[in-house]
């Protein structure tokens, strides 16, 4: 959760129970705040662990607070948010198979937000960064030769 401002920090206070925090100068203010912003979090830690993430969800959103929960990777790949906003994407890789990966959060209106192509494989961009930074195409391949660096065939670009 976030809590911006004096007016959601006293919408807090109401939503956990805790009005008498309200009254406590070192919690009116901002300034306040952040001048004792050390024993403010600890006592935020200390009320967060009341209740469940699920009841504190309900709470602040009714508080107008902006909330929502801490994910693991698992649950993450399960936010309904996400799903419905059809963030995880599959793509299908050359080499490596189906592929999840995140699309691009913006959108243009006249140029669409999807990278050129898929995570290239270990070494499959050696030439190209390697030739930017200034070698030749001569101390590139003794590169490869002497296995300072690998050099795999290139991935196609995405569809």
């Amino acid at each position: 959760m976030i809590v911006y401002n004096d007016k959601q920090w006293r919408s807090f206070f109401t939503a956990s129970g805790r009005e008498d925090l309200a009254e406590n100068p070192r919690y009116t203010r901002f300034a306040a705040r952040a001048q004792h912003i050390d024993e403010v979090y600890a006592e935020l830690a200390r009320i967060l662990a009341t209740q469940t993430t699920a009841d504190w969800i309900a709470r602040l959103e009714k508080a107008d607070i902006p909330v929502m929960p801490v994910h693991d990777l698992e649950s993450l790949l399960r936010d309904p948010h996400l799903a419905a906003t059809d963030f995880f994407e599959i793509a299908e890789h050359p080499t490596e198979g189906s592929i999840r990966s995140m699309r691009v959060a913006a959108e243009w209106s006249e140029t669409p937000a999807v990278p050129p192509r898929l995570a290239p494989r270990l070494g499959e961009q050696s030439r190209e960064i390697l030739s930017e930074a200034g070698y030749s195409e001569r101390e590139i391949d003794g590169m490869i030769d002497t296995g300072v660096t690998q050099c795999i065939e290139s991935v196609p670009p995405r569809a």
